[in-house]
């Protein structure tokens, strides 16, 4: 087998099989979270800390992917987020379990981020440049297929008890390194820097070219909008549509025909149409956010995550080529870094502002502010895909 196809196939099974402990992990603290006398008051505690840890662990974990093996870090953040997400079922049994559970998701979030900030410096350095479409198709594919599995697979673990759920989360995460462990090098980091240069360098390298600093004031303001579905769509089909734990892993399920439609026709349209593609992903959102939010039953909330998917599908894909056709290699991680901690830096406000409003008007608010923000979005959508399609068109994205 070649050795490109080799390190990409590993590295593929290996997010696979990561994604679907993360996923499992996931539901489960939000199910938690849900299950407490004020379940909106608990997902603010728990979405907002969890998500603004993410944010400058991401970053860190992106610099010191470009100083030390990218692998190391991988394989040590997810032994360790394994562990912790066994702490999180044990210490679900002890007294005021929800200030130990909010402690545990902070930790287990900062190791859990840690490997995917790592990964965007792996990606370019063993994929063929003519192949990166296809291959960001194929890693993208990961999140279809997580969520195929564990949130059909976390609802029916849910069914049986939280403390089994959380153990075979960190099971999964613990086994995905194992696709890692290999006699085959894999890529080194590239020429060492100053450290307190290199600290600043994904900052200053994102803030000096035109292309990312529109890209960010695009993606922060949608994940704005987005955060407010992500930290209240359990609560809202909990309360609103009284949907239990097997529907819930069914219907997110069957809403992941949007994200693998998105990966059958995007990468071969996104090159030759990335404006159109970037410019109308968030309209495809937000209506996919109004369906759920005002058809209350289960089908406008596969309908609607479906269209979701498909928009958001399209969103990743068309960030992730951009940033690969501008970032030299050597500082892939550092910037990759910087950009997941500007694309980050709002949600964890709208979280905690999105649980404000599921406390006071309702989960099904919650949704209705998420439809209109990520429609707002698409103000800042075409400034953005005009340039990124424009100077990829004219091969000048690098410098």
């Amino acid at each position: 087998m070649d050795e490109t196809i080799s390190s990409v196939a590993r590295f593929w099974l290996y997010r696979f099989v990561r994604a679907n402990g993360v996923g499992i992990g996931t539901l489960a603290i939000q199910w938690v979270a849900t299950s407490f006398p004020q379940p909106a008051l608990a997902l603010a505690y728990t979405n907002t800390l969890g998500r603004a840890t993410q944010v400058f662990t991401g970053y860190l974990a992106g610099w010191l992917s470009d100083r030390v093996p990218p692998i190391r870090l991988i394989v040590w953040s997810n032994l360790l987020a394994a562990v912790f997400t066994g702490a999180i079922a044990m210490v679900l049994r002890a007294p005021y379990r929800l200030v130990w559970l909010i402690a545990a998701v902070i930790v287990w979030n900062g190791f859990a981020v840690i490997s995917r900030a790592a990964s965007p410096a792996i990606v370019p350095k063993i994929s063929r440049r003519e192949d990166l479409p296809a291959v960001n198709a194929w890693m993208s594919a990961v999140g279809p297929a997580q969520q195929f599995l564990a949130s059909g697979m976390g609802g029916i673990l849910l069914a049986a008890g939280v403390f089994h759920t959380f153990l075979a989360s960190g099971f999964a995460m613990g086994l995905s390194t194992i696709f890692l462990l290999t006699k085959k090098a894999w890529p080194a980091p590239g020429p060492r820097r100053r450290p307190l240069r290199s600290l600043t360098l994904g900052i200053s390298y994102t803030w000096s070219r035109r292309v990312l600093r529109r890209m960010v004031l695009f993606s922060s303001l949608l994940n704005f909008g987005f955060s407010f579905y992500i930290g209240e769509y359990l609560l809202y089909l909990r309360q609103t549509l009284h949907l239990g734990p097997v529907a819930i892993g069914l219907g997110l399920t069957a809403s992941t025909a949007g994200t693998i439609l998105s990966l059958i026709f995007i990468p071969r349209w996104l090159r030759r149409h990335l404006l159109a593609i970037a410019a109308a992903a968030p309209a495809l959102m937000a209506p996919g956010l109004a369906v759920l939010s005002l058809w209350q039953g289960w089908a406008g909330f596969v309908l609607g995550a479906a269209a979701i998917e498909f928009g958001s599908g399209a969103v990743t894909q068309g960030l992730v080529l951009v940033r690969q056709s501008v970032v030299p290699t050597d500082i892939m991680g550092s910037v990759a870094g910087a950009l997941s901690m500007f694309h980050m830096v709002l949600v964890p406000a709208g979280m905690a502002l999105a649980s404000v409003v599921a406390f006071t008007y309702g989960p099904a608010a919650a949704m209705i502010c998420a439809a209109a923000l990520v429609a707002s979005a698409s103000l800042l959508a075409l400034p953005y895909a005009r340039l990124a399609a424009s100077s990829l068109a004219c091969g000048n994205l690098r410098p």
